[in-house]
């Protein structure tokens, strides 16, 4: 490479690098929140999952509701792991889309809003 060549790609790692790298920092934490939703659903705790749930979730979906839809959606309560392949952070909200793992094996695409 040439000394055009190097100081351009240098540019492009010193643009690209960030990114790449700042939404999956910026959303860890989004990321260990919804984790724990997801083994506190898989470990019977529905409810405490719900109370963790934003405030305008709660307000739409009464925890009855909630309950109803982890016993008509089982693989949520085989929860094993998360894998976000996409992230995204606007405003006040994180959007995580990946896919839960179940226990044995199985995958369900999942998009979670936090705020």
């Amino acid at each position: 490479l040439d000394k055009i060549g190097i100081v351009v790609l240098a540019v492009a790692a010193v643009i690209l690098i960030p990114a790449i790298v700042l939404p999956f920092y910026f959303t860890q934490p989004a990321v260990r929140s919804a984790n724990i939703f997801f083994e506190d659903i898989a470990a019977g705790r529905v409810e405490k999952a719900y109370n963790e749930a934003t405030p305008a979730f709660r307000e739409i979906a009464p925890l009855e509701e909630f309950a109803q839809f982890v016993e008509e959606n089982e693989y949520m309560k085989r929860f094993l792991v998360a894998s976000f392949s996409s992230r995204s952070f606007s405003e006040s909200t994180a959007t995580l889309t990946g896919k839960i793992t179940t226990g044995n094996g199985e995958k369900y695409s999942v998009e979670v809003d936090l705020e």
